[in-house]
């Protein structure tokens, strides 16, 4: 789903590819700045804020349809001063010279290796200890237990990724500080409570 959703996304939204020499200028610095190769940019045409405002897809040495691409929604080019633009896209970039989506796939699968090791050995346990009709019942419960905390660790990943990519944009990729967190500031208040509190504690 990944590696088709630069396929996916501009079948099933209004996308258009980045025209403005002032953003495309700050798009190809960044990328240039953490020494990556440019991936194709878009805009997705939409007012809604709530959810993500920037998505990373395709494979990293993907060509044509299968290529990487940035799509970005067009209201956050709108809102943000492009100082505000510029410090918030070293943040995603951070991520992929980071290799964050990598470290969580890796995460996510020895997850479910681990599940279904659990899983085996339990039913396997179980059927030697309990009688029959308590086997699957303590199997599930067990399953339940081991899945909620892989779901927790994987939630952890996921936001100490975002602070190391706050850090590294910052330090590493010299976004200007001030533009980060107002720009930070604007897209949570567009995003609602929760997304205030959550800038808050970044």
């Amino acid at each position: 789903l990944y590696l088709c959703a630069t396929i996916l996304l501009r079948f099933v939204a209004t996308c258009r590819q980045v025209v403005d020499p002032t953003r495309l200028q700050i798009l190809k610095t960044g990328f240039d700045h953490a020494e990556l190769k440019h991936p194709g940019f878009w805009t997705i045409e939409t007012r809604r804020f709530r959810g993500y405002h920037s998505w990373m897809v395709g494979a990293r040495s993907g060509v044509r349809w299968f290529k990487p691409a940035l799509f970005i929604r067009n209201s956050l080019l709108q809102e943000l001063e492009p100082k505000e633009f510029e410090a918030l896209l070293l943040h995603e970039i951070s991520h992929l010279e980071l290799r964050h989506l990598t470290r969580r796939i890796g995460a996510a699968l020895i997850g479910l290796i681990l599940l279904a090791a659990v899983a085996g050995m339990s039913t396997l346990t179980f059927t030697l200890i309990l009688p029959r009709q308590y086997v699957w019942v303590s199997v599930v419960a067990l399953g339940s237990c081991f899945l909620g905390i892989h779901l927790w660790v994987m939630h952890w990943l996921a936001r100490s990724q975002v602070f190391e990519a706050d850090a590294n944009a910052v330090i590493y990729l010299e976004a200007d500080f001030e533009s980060w967190r107002t720009g930070l500031t604007k897209l949570a208040q567009l995003n609602g409570p929760r997304a205030v509190a959550a800038a808050a504690e970044r």
